[in-house]
């Protein structure tokens, strides 16, 4: 996973070839920074904790070109 100064994350899988990439994603607008990512493979689905507290979590759509598509947001109390 790599983060990018405008807070996006691509996230790669270097074992199958060191440029492919599985998809890209984008935190809402409202959020600050990203603290923690999590990927888990056998669900499709990435976790990101947000320094406000919230969680975003993300599907990855094999129809769509391996796009993430923001299913859920969690706010914290």
């Amino acid at each position: 996973m790599t983060q990018f100064s405008d807070n996006s994350v691509a996230i790669q899988l270097p074992e199958r070839n060191p440029t492919f990439t599985i998809t890209t994603i984008y935190p809402p607008p409202t959020a600050n920074d990203i603290v923690e990512i999590k990927y888990c493979m056998n669900l499709d689905k990435i976790f990101l904790l947000l320094a406000t507290g919230m969680i975003c979590i993300y599907g990855i759509d094999k129809k769509m070109n391996n796009s993430a598509v923001l299913e859920k947001t969690i706010k914290s109390n």
